[in-house]
Protein backbone atom coordinates (compact mmCIF):
# COMPACT_ATOMS: atom_id res chain seq x y z
CA UNK A 1 0.00 0.00 0.00
CA UNK A 2 1.19 3.33 -0.94
CA UNK A 3 2.67 5.49 1.96
CA UNK A 4 2.15 9.67 1.19
CA UNK A 5 3.33 12.53 3.17
CA UNK A 6 3.56 15.92 2.97
CA UNK A 7 7.42 17.28 3.35
CA UNK A 8 9.50 20.73 2.95
CA UNK A 9 11.71 19.79 0.08
CA UNK A 10 14.47 22.08 1.66
CA UNK A 11 15.17 19.06 3.75
CA UNK A 12 15.14 16.47 1.42
CA UNK A 13 18.72 14.84 0.38
CA UNK A 14 19.08 14.70 -3.24
CA UNK A 15 20.45 11.07 -5.26
CA UNK A 16 23.80 10.25 -6.01
CA UNK A 17 23.36 10.84 -9.90
CA UNK A 18 21.70 14.33 -8.67
CA UNK A 19 24.12 16.08 -6.59
CA UNK A 20 24.36 19.52 -8.20
CA UNK A 21 20.44 19.53 -8.08
CA UNK A 22 17.88 20.07 -11.06
CA UNK A 23 18.91 20.82 -14.22
CA UNK A 24 18.82 24.54 -15.16
CA UNK A 25 17.19 24.33 -18.24
CA UNK A 26 14.55 22.07 -17.19
CA UNK A 27 14.14 24.51 -13.84
CA UNK A 28 13.73 27.33 -16.17
CA UNK A 29 11.10 25.62 -17.89
CA UNK A 30 9.13 24.75 -15.39
CA UNK A 31 9.09 28.02 -13.48
CA UNK A 32 8.22 29.05 -16.56
CA UNK A 33 5.24 27.21 -17.11
CA UNK A 34 4.28 26.86 -13.46
CA UNK A 35 5.10 30.31 -11.19
CA UNK A 36 5.14 29.23 -7.94
CA UNK A 37 2.18 27.20 -8.11
CA UNK A 38 2.24 23.71 -6.68
CA UNK A 39 -1.52 23.23 -7.26
CA UNK A 40 -1.59 19.94 -9.67
CA UNK A 41 2.15 19.57 -8.93
CA UNK A 42 2.54 15.38 -8.67
CA UNK A 43 4.15 13.20 -5.85
CA UNK A 44 7.93 13.63 -5.40
CA UNK A 45 8.91 9.98 -4.89
CA UNK A 46 11.34 9.40 -2.03
CA UNK A 47 13.05 7.01 -0.18
CA UNK A 48 12.89 6.93 3.33
CA UNK A 49 16.96 6.35 5.00
CA UNK A 50 18.36 5.78 8.48
CA UNK A 51 16.74 8.69 11.18
CA UNK A 52 13.69 9.71 9.01
CA UNK A 53 16.12 11.37 6.30
CA UNK A 54 14.25 11.49 3.00
CA UNK A 55 16.09 11.41 -0.65
CA UNK A 56 14.40 12.27 -3.68
CA UNK A 57 13.90 9.33 -6.14
CA UNK A 58 12.38 11.32 -8.93
CA UNK A 59 11.42 14.80 -8.85
CA UNK A 60 14.66 16.88 -8.21
CA UNK A 61 13.61 19.99 -10.21
CA UNK A 62 9.88 19.72 -8.78
CA UNK A 63 11.20 19.80 -5.33
CA UNK A 64 13.69 22.91 -5.97
CA UNK A 65 10.78 24.87 -7.67
CA UNK A 66 9.02 24.49 -4.74
CA UNK A 67 11.78 25.14 -1.95
CA UNK A 68 13.24 28.63 -4.16
CA UNK A 69 9.89 29.79 -4.71
CA UNK A 70 7.49 28.04 -1.48
CA UNK A 71 9.70 28.12 1.17
CA UNK A 72 8.41 26.35 3.93
CA UNK A 73 5.46 25.31 2.47
CA UNK A 74 4.96 21.36 2.48
CA UNK A 75 4.32 19.58 -0.97
CA UNK A 76 2.84 16.24 -1.52
CA UNK A 77 5.81 12.74 -1.68
CA UNK A 78 5.21 9.35 -1.96
CA UNK A 79 7.78 6.92 -0.15
CA UNK A 80 8.67 4.07 -2.33
CA UNK A 81 10.72 2.43 -0.45
CA UNK A 82 12.35 2.20 2.93
CA UNK A 83 16.39 1.63 3.37
CA UNK A 84 17.00 1.49 7.14
CA UNK A 85 20.76 1.63 6.77
CA UNK A 86 21.02 4.41 4.00
CA UNK A 87 22.79 7.22 6.00
CA UNK A 88 23.07 10.51 5.22
CA UNK A 89 22.17 10.78 1.42
CA UNK A 90 24.70 13.68 -0.01
CA UNK A 91 27.57 15.22 0.74
CA UNK A 92 25.74 18.79 1.97
CA UNK A 93 26.18 20.37 5.74
CA UNK A 94 23.23 19.48 7.82
CA UNK A 95 20.11 22.00 7.24
CA UNK A 96 21.81 23.46 4.33
CA UNK A 97 18.88 21.64 1.87
CA UNK A 98 19.02 22.25 -1.98
CA UNK A 99 20.24 25.65 -1.59
CA UNK A 100 23.48 24.30 -2.25
CA UNK A 101 23.32 23.81 -5.41
CA UNK A 102 25.65 24.90 -8.14
CA UNK A 103 23.87 25.19 -11.15
CA UNK A 104 25.51 28.14 -12.43
CA UNK A 105 28.76 26.92 -12.08
CA UNK A 106 27.76 23.62 -13.28
CA UNK A 107 26.64 25.15 -16.61
CA UNK A 108 29.51 27.06 -17.38
CA UNK A 109 31.42 23.85 -17.12
CA UNK A 110 28.99 21.87 -19.33
CA UNK A 111 29.68 24.85 -22.44
CA UNK A 112 32.94 24.24 -21.68
CA UNK A 113 33.03 20.57 -21.90
CA UNK A 114 30.69 21.32 -25.14
CA UNK A 115 33.89 23.66 -26.47
CA UNK A 116 35.91 21.21 -26.11
CA UNK A 117 33.98 18.18 -27.83
CA UNK A 118 34.38 20.84 -30.86
CA UNK A 119 37.38 20.86 -30.75
CA UNK A 120 38.56 17.47 -29.97
CA UNK A 121 35.79 15.37 -31.76
CA UNK A 122 37.57 12.25 -32.02
CA UNK A 123 38.14 12.13 -28.33
CA UNK A 124 35.43 10.10 -26.31
CA UNK A 125 33.65 11.77 -23.35
CA UNK A 126 34.95 9.86 -20.49
CA UNK A 127 38.64 10.26 -22.36
CA UNK A 128 37.67 14.14 -22.11
CA UNK A 129 36.93 14.50 -19.19
CA UNK A 130 39.64 12.63 -17.54
CA UNK A 131 42.10 14.45 -19.46
CA UNK A 132 40.51 17.93 -18.29
CA UNK A 133 41.17 16.30 -14.74
CA UNK A 134 44.67 15.46 -15.84
CA UNK A 135 45.35 19.28 -16.76
CA UNK A 136 43.72 20.57 -13.37
CA UNK A 137 46.80 17.93 -11.98
CA UNK A 138 43.95 15.83 -10.04
CA UNK A 139 42.55 11.81 -10.20
CA UNK A 140 39.24 12.23 -11.96
CA UNK A 141 37.92 11.03 -8.89
CA UNK A 142 39.27 13.78 -6.82
CA UNK A 143 39.06 16.80 -8.72
CA UNK A 144 35.95 18.92 -8.19
CA UNK A 145 33.70 20.92 -10.60
CA UNK A 146 35.45 24.46 -10.45
CA UNK A 147 39.22 22.76 -10.89
CA UNK A 148 37.85 21.23 -13.91
CA UNK A 149 36.06 24.66 -14.95
CA UNK A 150 39.27 26.61 -14.54
CA UNK A 151 41.18 23.92 -16.69
CA UNK A 152 38.84 23.75 -19.38
CA UNK A 153 38.86 27.53 -19.61
CA UNK A 154 42.33 27.67 -19.45
CA UNK A 155 43.19 25.39 -22.05
CA UNK A 156 40.88 27.08 -24.44
CA UNK A 157 42.07 30.41 -23.87
CA UNK A 158 45.31 28.92 -24.72
CA UNK A 159 44.31 27.94 -28.36
CA UNK A 160 45.51 29.69 -31.45
CA UNK A 161 42.48 31.09 -33.05
CA UNK A 162 42.64 28.40 -36.10
CA UNK A 163 42.96 25.53 -33.39
CA UNK A 164 40.19 27.12 -31.18
CA UNK A 165 38.01 26.04 -34.55
CA UNK A 166 38.86 22.84 -34.44
CA UNK A 167 40.05 20.47 -37.58
CA UNK A 168 39.42 20.88 -40.85
CA UNK A 169 37.41 24.69 -40.11
CA UNK A 170 38.09 27.63 -41.28
CA UNK A 171 37.07 31.18 -40.63
CA UNK A 172 34.87 32.95 -42.58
Amino acid sequence: MPEFLDVDPAELYLPPSRRQGADPGKLARQISRHGSSLDGMPPLEVIRGKDGHYRINDGVTRATRAAKLCPGELVPAEVIQNLPNLSECDPRETGEGLSTMKNQERSELLTAIEQLCERYPHWRLGQLIANVAGWADQEIWDVEDQQLLAAARLHLSQLTPREALGPGRTSR
